[in-house]
């Protein structure tokens, strides 16, 4: 939240969880009151961070190194890529993976 204390705001976040309901209820509306005060909303604060775009340029081994760093890209693409960095070196890139690998890219670049 911007502009906000945010270590109290994860203190008040802790004792949700509390055994005194009385304590509970107070943090409850302490965070509510902060949260109103920031003027965003629950959905502005639970909102991922959107994903870095991936540049298109270059050879293939700096677009297949700029997927293989995003956060937009699974685990098994990821290992997919690896695959494909791996024949690139070997020089057996086939043309229809290099063109997986662009589109893939701009899919993510949106």
């Amino acid at each position: 939240m911007p502009n906000t204390d945010r270590d109290g705001f994860l203190a008040l976040l802790g004792r949700l969880g509390g055994a005194d309901d009385a304590d509970v209820l107070a943090a409850a509306r302490e965070v509510s009151r902060r949260v109103s005060a920031s003027g965003l909303d629950w959905e502005d604060l639970l909102r991922p961070p959107p994903a870095p775009k991936v540049e298109i340029t270059g050879d293939d081994g700096d677009v297949i190194e700029r997927l293989l760093a995003s956060p937009a890209v699974s685990a098994s693409t990821k290992d997919e890529l690896r695959g494909f960095r791996d024949d690139l070196a070997k020089g057996a890139l086939d043309p229809s993976d290099r063109k997986y690998i662009r589109d893939l890219a701009r899919r993510i670049a949106g």
